[in-house]
């Protein structure tokens, strides 16, 4: 994706790498912030580390709950 679609982009939902090519930066949390000024809600997945969230300059962070896994294909697509 270009930085020109995100003008385009109302919710974005990257994983960590995703974010960070995205960005265009290595720190996950650096490449939120950034991403954070051209898209109003910006979700980053982080898998077993839960996800972190920046709306309106708010961050808000969740770790998941502790469950045994069954079948992960598709976790992202769903989340």
């Amino acid at each position: 994706m270009s930085s020109r679609a995100l003008k385009w982009v109302d919710v974005l939902l990257p994983n960590e790498s995703e974010i960070c090519r995205l960005a265009r930066r290595e720190d996950p949390l650096t490449a939120l912030t950034v991403l954070a000024e051209s898209v109003p809600i910006v979700v980053m997945k982080r898998g077993e580390k839960g996800a972190v969230a920046s709306r309106g300059g708010q961050v808000f962070t969740d770790a998941p709950e502790k469950t045994e896994p069954v079948d992960t294909i598709g976790a992202g697509d769903s989340f």
